[in-house]
């Protein structure tokens, strides 16, 4: 649970180390929908409201995957050439609010099997 300093919440479900995923939000009905969607996976979910938060996570842990909200200025007009130009670059994925299931759990799976590598 999240305590007065809205610092994290951590889900186990009695997972490997190794996979240590960090969701940053500050939306907490963001926060609660992915621990949802999350719940009977591989992996240790860590979550925090800010960056200042997940900065501590990560000093404390060893995260595989951190998934941030992050603001982008583009001169593109559509949506999609600014997804394709994200991921044909340095970050992972692009995930647009509000997001499939399904293909956040492929996008997650995929990105700690990066991890792996």
């Amino acid at each position: 649970m999240t305590g007065n300093d809205g610092l994290l919440q951590v889900c186990y479900w009695g997972r490997s180390m190794n996979n240590a995923v960090l969701f940053i939000d500050d939306e907490v009905n963001i926060l609660n929908s992915i621990k949802r969607v999350f719940t009977d996976h591989n992996f240790i979910l860590h979550t925090a409201r800010s960056a200042q938060k997940g900065l501590e996570i990560i000093s404390r842990n060893k995260i595989a995957v951190v998934s941030t909200d992050r603001i982008m200025l583009t001169g593109y007009a559509s949506l999609d050439t600014a997804i394709e130009a994200i991921n044909s670059g340095e970050v992972f994925r692009f995930v647009v609010k509000p997001w499939n299931d399904k293909a956040l759990e492929e996008t997650l799976e995929d990105a700690l099997q990066r991890y792996h590598i």
